[in-house]
């Protein structure tokens, strides 16, 4: 059956999983009912994107077509828009491809929904020199020394992707003001200062990102809230629930980044490990 590109080898009646191979891996389409004519538009939105033909085969369970890709080198997405593909269609994409170029814009709103990535935050960097005793007992305070340093530059990792992100946190907005990835290598050396020290603060609750904001595909989208749920043992003071780690001593300690003057301090709350 041709068509802008894509082709299905054999269509069977009933040809709901279909599978083209790509230069980054497989590419598969899982359909709730119908066949490669109820899917025209997303495949030519998907042609589009790959830039060469897209030739589909059905996949079998016990016969897989090519390559499989594992989880962590493929992103689920899901249809919602009927003009691409049946309402619940499930679109498995190499990871590669969506790291390596931007989709066309049909792809990019509410008509897919991509899946969200939730990233651990870095807030500061700590030697072992500036830890003491005191530091790390119950109401004991660390100045942040790079949150005096405007902009804070902040870190942002998730384990679902094989990329950082960096940032600027403005503390008494609770905003974070995105970087985009190109931006990374005209801040190497501040970025690195977050990660050659022993203790590392960071965040006790994950940014949660839509893909499309993480990869930077939403323009303007470049500000993302932060967590300010007061800490549960004192519901008047204003900060960011953090975690002092230690990883070669395997120690977690519970705390808060509060504002110090034109900065922040990490407050330590509690003298408990986090599991």
């Amino acid at each position: 059956m041709p068509m802008m590109g894509a082709r299905l080898l054999s269509e069977p009646v009933d040809a709901r999983e279909l599978v083209a191979r790509t230069r980054w891996g497989d590419l598969r389409v899982s359909m709730p009912w119908g066949g490669l004519s109820d899917v025209d538009g997303l495949v030519r939105q998907l042609t589009h994107w790959c830039q060469h033909p897209l030739v589909f085969e059905v996949r079998s369970e016990a016969a897989p077509v090519g390559d499989e890709l594992a989880p962590s080198e493929q992103v689920r997405c899901v249809i919602s828009d009927m003009r691409l593909a049946p309402i619940g269609t499930e679109v498995f994409l190499p990871l590669a491809l969506v790291l390596e170029s931007v989709p066309p814009a049909a792809l990019q709103g509410a008509a897919v929904n991509w899946p969200q990535w939730h990233f651990q935050v870095t807030v500061g960097s700590l030697p072992e020199s500036a830890i003491e005793s005191a530091h790390v007992q119950e109401g004991g305070q660390i100045l942040l020394p790079n949150a005096f340093q405007q902009p804070w530059l902040v870190r942002l990792h998730a384990e679902e992707v094989p990329f950082g992100l960096v940032g600027h946190l403005r503390l008494n907005a609770g905003m974070i003001d995105m970087l985009q990835r190109a931006d990374d290598a005209a801040n190497d050396a501040q970025r690195e200062l977050l990660d050659v020290d022993a203790w590392q603060v960071q965040l006790a609750r994950a940014v949660v990102l839509d893909l499309p904001v993480a990869l930077g595909w939403v323009p303007g989208a470049h500000a993302v809230p932060v967590d300010y749920t007061c800490h549960e043992d004192d519901d008047t003071e204003f900060g960011l629930g953090a975690h002092l780690n230690h990883e070669a001593r395997g120690l977690t300690l519970v705390g808060m980044v509060v504002p110090v003057m034109p900065g922040a301090a990490l407050r330590i709350r509690a003298v408990r490990t986090v599991l």
